[in-house]
């Protein structure tokens, strides 16, 4: 067995039997079966014989209720601590892959469901034109969104409308958790934002790159300036490492 170095395949062959049994050849299974064997102790390497040594019929017996991949990866992640299980319930929220970065985060949003502050909404100083070479981002040609000077554009036509629309339903009695629904991306909002260090600086080795959108490269280039004033040494690691 090429992965435990031993080269003899009738000497293995009764432990690939049971592996592939248990895996069904899958990759990533036999990894973690092998780990799962190895840390119960029942695939173990011997220093005096300087060899590994394994008992086939004890690994059949005590696999017996992991009999396919799933109850397998089961039985890997009970024996993690609770709060190990609670990260990678997260995770799975997240998609098929997430980054540790991606977990160091931790964003706490003032939530309309609980404060009756004054809704406002964020009013760009320049709309930004459509890039002709790129699905996203913006270019530096500027657009008049009201050519013909009205005194409310159509940008703020939305805004009145949504905000009237939300005051509306709460005056009907509707709960704030679905009148919140007829507010646009752009309600001004605050959060709590928590995370390590390694956390942050990935988010400006991504946001603060010219092709990031405008608004979003302002927050990152705060983030960048404090984490350089703060952790000079570990930032610049972080950044340009």
């Amino acid at each position: 067995m090429a992965m435990m170095s031993i080269d003899d395949e009738d000497l293995t062959r009764g432990l690939t039997e049971v592996y592939f049994k248990r895996t069904l050849g899958n990759p990533f299974f036999l990894i973690e079966c092998m780990v799962l064997l190895q840390s119960e102790g029942l695939v173990t390497y011997n220093l005096g014989l300087m060899k590994w040594v394994w008992d086939e019929e004890k690994i059949d017996n005590a696999t017996m209720s992991t009999a396919n991949v799933v109850e397998l990866l089961r039985a890997r992640i009970r024996k993690l601590s609770q709060k190990v299980q609670l990260l990678l319930q997260y995770a799975a929220c997240l998609g098929s892959s997430f980054s540790v970065a991606t977990v160091g985060l931790v964003w706490n949003e003032v939530s309309r469901r609980y404060v009756d502050d004054e809704v406002e909404f964020y009013k760009p100083e320049d709309w930004r034109g459509a890039p002709q070479n790129s699905k996203q981002g913006s270019s530096s040609e500027k657009i008049d969104i009201n050519p013909s000077k009205m005194m409310v554009d159509d940008y703020e036509q939305v805004l009145s409308s949504a905000k009237w629309a939300y005051e509306e339903l709460l005056r009907k009695g509707v709960c704030p958790e679905q009148a919140r629904m007829v507010l646009p991306q752009s309600m001004m909002t605050e959060w709590y934002w928590s995370g390590t260090l390694m956390a942050f600086a990935r988010v400006c080795n991504l946001r603060c790159k010219p092709d990031a959108q405008k608004e979003t490269r302002e927050v990152a280039d705060m983030i960048d300036k404090y984490g350089a004033n703060r952790f000079p040494y570990s930032w610049e690691a972080l950044r340009n490492g």
